[in-house]
């Protein structure tokens, strides 16, 4: 339930699948991790482990509705940048399986393991962050 802000260092996201670890990429200063979680409490869909020693900001989601309470100028300004992230995550998801995806002879969608992955990085904005 806390956004963390990179100051310094960096961590990896990665997914835990059946088989295997899929690794998603990388943040550095500058960037943020668990938003979505800050905003409406939910069960982590990655894990991030660090890199390198890190330099934090973190906002919890108890902390961010005070600060609702307290600054509700600074927390419009905060909600403006995350929302811009997360419509960006989404339109790049959204032109992604629609330009990769393939149909079986029903007609249904068939997602590859290789296209899962990169709608996982899309949405949760790895790609457009770190180039990965």
């Amino acid at each position: 339930d806390t956004m963390c802000f990179i100051c310094a260092g960096s961590v990896r996201v990665s997914l835990d699948a059946p088989d295997e670890c899929l690794i998603l990429g990388d943040f550095g200063p500058g960037r943020w991790i668990g938003e979505m979680g800050m905003i409406q409490p939910a069960p982590a869909v990655a894990s991030v482990v660090a890199l390198e020693d890190c330099i934090l900001l973190t906002l919890s989601h108890d902390e961010f509705t005070e600060l609702r309470r307290a600054s509700p100028s600074l927390t419009s300004v905060l909600l403006q940048m995350l929302c811009r992230d997360l419509s960006a995550r989404l339109y790049t998801t959204v032109g992604f399986i629609d330009s990769n995806n393939a149909a079986d002879e029903t007609g249904a969608a068939i997602i590859s393991a290789k296209n899962l992955v990169e709608i996982a990085k899309n949405l949760l904005g790895i790609a457009a962050r770190t180039g990965a």
